[in-house]
């Protein structure tokens, strides 16, 4: 592999790794919330116990570890859909005094604030060895059961996706009434469930932020006929919806764990391998020369800009640059220089027939006439022109778009590059980004797989990291020059590299001024002026330049001042010329309960 392609493969990486690195941080599991939070959870007890009257005893023993400075810790529950209404909670601590609870909810709403210093005191420094605490919440549960058409169901939270801390261990115990007919029992996300006669328990380790763990007990209505009917909420559902709800969630648990990783990694190992193979690997011709000393060919400045240095995909600031030194080689125009920093103002457009001009420099020269005013064309003036009027700056962007589109459209014609490969790598990596994002964004939020998002994260940051690493490779890559395209490049190459190389170049000088000015216009184009310009000032003093009739300003970069400031403009313009009930069953993530749990 070349230095230069090296070199862009670790771009693409390094680009691909800090965009991701951003994605993660805005991605919806609040990878960030995560970072700012007071506390760090280390583990969850969870308890719930159905009674054969319908209410239902809940237990939670959770263990926080004060990360920052905190008053205290906070739970809240959020209303659910069904109507379930909290008792106000029993709560106590073994490990630091509670101050006050303070109760910020209802009924229906449960939201409580639970004082580890002094009420409405300042923050406390947590201190080693003193930074945890186990705090109980015991409250009873009224309206947690669902009666359907022909099945009832216990569909609760045992943790809440707006926690924005990592939980380190989830324990689960689920009991209910001897004797109870349980038909089903799932868990979101899916884990092994230990059974013992009619109490269920289960354990998550390692639990992401913003994400929920819930079960869905389905019974038979019988079992829930003797329940006080004010603790039964009445619906439509049916255990065939039921099913197909589950259904649902166990096939997205396995596209997301078991088909969509496997697929993007092999796709996005093997296919540019494919591509490589067969559409990039280099015709081989018959070319040894070790350098070139004059120009291979006497195609203008801009397109061999296009064609070389930028493998016939467009013309840059060079290929610009350098067909404007020509022009003022030729006589066609003039610069008008400010003396105090040599910087050029406006171009001066000679009145000269175009006749020994190549079409694309012809059309450079007619686009600028047309821009300039009494045949100059003054950066400022043009560039003001365009940010007041929309109409003159979609003129001028349209204008020097045709150009541009006709060196590209000329250099495609001479079909020296193969590009499908090229194309084939690109499309393969954009739909590898574009696939990475939509799993992210789209596909891993919902609530039937939430919990595969960390994991998500890792294998598709992986993807989205290799494939921007094809996305910045050039065409030439994936792609590959023709018989004729090759010879063309390498000479090219080997006429930059002469030109590059001091001790070739004072080895073999220039014979005339009017030799050194070509080198220098197409010395511009393959982007390595500045070091051609710094040999000829050691071999040729600006004195004996003039002396021989050189154009004072090839002499200095006088030309790439002037790309630039025309750049400036062409930005200006294209800126400038846009206008500017009971209810269902409930899929995954619709359990009561859960809620948010942190420090405060």
């Amino acid at each position: 592999m070349k230095s230069r392609d090296v070199r862009r493969t670790i771009i693409g990486i390094v680009v691909g790794l800090v965009t991701w690195a951003l994605i993660i941080l805005l991605s919806p599991q609040g990878f960030i919330g995560a970072m700012q939070e007071i506390t760090s959870i280390e583990q969850a007890v969870i308890t719930m116990t159905l009674n054969e009257n319908g209410t239902l005893d809940v237990v939670e023993e959770i263990t926080y570890r004060f990360k920052k400075p905190f008053r205290g810790v906070l739970r809240e529950i959020p209303a659910d859909d069904i109507g379930s209404r909290y008792t106000f909670p029993e709560i106590t601590s073994d490990d630091m005094r509670i101050y006050q609870v303070e109760n910020l909810g209802t009924d229906r709403h449960m939201n409580v604030r639970v004082w580890l210093v002094p009420y409405q005191s300042a923050a406390v420094q947590p201190v080693e060895g003193r930074d945890r605490v186990t705090v109980t919440f015991s409250y009873q549960v009224f309206g947690a059961v669902q009666a359907g058409v022909d099945v009832a169901q216990l569909f609760r939270k045992v943790w809440g996706e707006d926690t924005e801390s990592w939980v380190g261990e989830i324990h689960a115990n689920v009991n209910f009434p001897p004797g109870m007919d349980l038909v089903d029992f799932y868990t979101h996300p899916p884990v092994e469930v230990e059974r013992n006669d009619n109490s269920l328990s289960f354990s998550i380790n390692n639990h992401p932020p913003k994400t929920f763990v819930e079960f869905r007990a389905v019974l038979s209505l019988p079992s829930v006929a003797g329940m006080d009917s004010s603790n039964v909420r009445w619906g439509s559902f049916t255990k065939e919806e039921i099913d197909g709800i589950e259904q649902t969630t166990s096939t997205m648990v396995f596209l997301g764990k078991w088909v969509f990783p496997p697929v993007l990694l092999l796709s996005v190992i093997f296919l540019p391998v494919l591509i490589f193979k067969r559409f990039g690997k280099e015709y081989e011709i018959y070319y040894q020369a070790e350098y070139e000393r004059d120009p291979p060919t006497e195609d203008p400045p801009d397109l061999v800009n296009c064609i070389v240095k930028n493998l016939t995909s467009w013309t840059d600031n060079d290929g610009i640059g350098a067909a404007m030194m020509n022009l003022y080689r030729l006589g066609y125009i003039d610069f008008k220089v400010d003396p105090k920093n040599d910087r050029v103002t406006s171009i001066i457009i000679m009145e000269k027939e175009p006749a020994e001009l190549a079409q694309t420099e012809a059309t450079l020269l007619a686009f600028m006439k047309k821009q300039s005013t009494s045949n100059v064309f003054d950066f400022a003036e043009i560039k003001k022109a365009v940010s007041k009027s929309q109409s003159k700056a979609k003129a001028y962007s349209a204008a020097f778009r045709s150009y541009k589109s006709l060196v590209q459209t000329t250099a495609s014609k001479r079909q020296l590059l193969e590009g499908k490969g090229n194309g084939l790598a690109k499309l393969v990596s954009f739909l590898l980004l574009t696939g990475s994002l939509l799993l992210i964004f789209l596909f891993y939020p919902q609530p039937e797989v939430s919990s595969l998002l960390p994991f998500a994260m890792v294998y598709a940051g992986g993807v989205w990291v290799a494939a921007m690493a094809i996305m910045f490779q050039r065409r030439d890559v994936f792609g590959r020059w023709t018989k004729e395209g090759r010879e063309y490049y390498l000479k090219w190459s080997n006429f930059r590299q002469f030109m590059s190389d001091y001790s070739l170049l004072n080895e073999h000088p220039p014979s005339s001024v009017v030799l050194w000015e070509k080198y220098l216009v197409y010395a511009t184009a393959l982007g390595i002026a500045d070091q051609v310009r710094k040999h000829l000032n050691k071999m040729m003093p600006k004195d004996a330049w003039e002396k021989q009739g050189g154009h004072r300003y090839m002499y200095t970069p006088a030309a790439l001042y002037a790309a630039s400031s025309f750049s400036s403009v062409s930005a200006s313009a294209s800126s400038h010329s846009s206008s500017s009930s009971g209810g269902g069953a409930g899929r995954a993530g619709g359990g009561g309960g859960g809620g948010r749990t942190g420090g405060f």
